[in-house]
């Protein structure tokens, strides 16, 4: 079995590949829509990298969180 992990990844107008940091619309791991910022901001920046969770996040290996 492969390692490989498919990965979600917006698109532009164009087709080409786009990396919003900080406007990702879906989790870049599962596809699923991330949700709405809220009053509090993203201390662990799971959101502003495009995961929708901490298991998404370290799922494929973003380490850069606060635990």
């Amino acid at each position: 079995m492969s390692g490989w992990k498919r990965v979600y990844y917006e698109m532009d107008k164009d087709g080409f590949l786009l990396m919003p940091y900080g406007k990702f619309k879906q989790c870049t791991a599962c596809n699923k829509s991330l949700p709405r910022w809220r009053e509090k901001k993203d201390p662990e920046h799971i959101l502003y990298h495009g995961y929708c969770s901490r298991e998404c996040a370290s799922e494929h290996s973003y380490g850069n969180y606060v635990i």
